[in-house]
């Protein structure tokens, strides 16, 4: 009996292969072993008029226009001009090149940030977390400690088609009769 790979599942092709590998999955049983560190409740998302100096928060924005900026050699800072119904601001993300090309502007996006004044006194939101905000998702999310061009939305998907798929194992051991 062999324990199925996790390239036999949906969404999982050679690099996610890889990335998982890095992490120390390389079987669907590897998969559902991989417990979150933690879990955060994302059911209070605050509005950006809210936002207080110093806090961490989840809000739900639409980026309205990206900015990238290089910084140095392998180092960027990337700005975004964010709106919600009560305002609208700055959302900063260090080293993450990718965003606009996931998270298109006008998309709805849940952000996780840590609450700053610039050097103008204006709200500016250093984002720590991103995904796209989906209203039908639980309140509850689990947190798992990822590697580098591992998303969290990735993770979730993999464990989903794991557990829909319900075997693990490329034969099953039980005899026909009791199955």
């Amino acid at each position: 009996m062999t324990m199925l790979s996790v390239s036999s599942l949906p969404y999982c092709g050679e690099y996610s292969r890889q990335l998982l590998a890095k992490m120390g999955i390389k079987s669907l049983i590897d998969l559902l072993g991989f417990f979150p560190y933690r879990y955060e409740d994302q059911s209070n998302a605050s509005r950006i008029a809210s936002l207080k100096e110093g806090e961490e928060a989840f809000i739900v924005a639409c980026p309205l226009h990206y900015d990238l900026r290089k910084l140095g050699p392998r180092k960027s800072l990337l700005c975004a001009h964010i709106k919600d119904a009560s305002g609208e601001c700055e959302a900063l993300w260090f080293n993450q090149a990718f965003i606009p090309k996931t998270y298109k502007v006008g998309s709805l996006l849940l952000l996780k940030v840590k609450v700053t004044l610039n050097r103008y006194q204006q709200l500016s939101l250093h984002v720590r977390q991103t995904d796209f905000y989906q209203p039908h998702q639980s309140a509850i999310q689990p947190v798992y400690q990822l590697t580098k061009g591992l998303q969290a939305y990735q993770m979730k998907r993999f464990i989903k088609e794991n557990l829909k798929k319900g075997h693990l194992y490329e034969e099953d051991y039980l005899p026909k009769v009791y199955q």
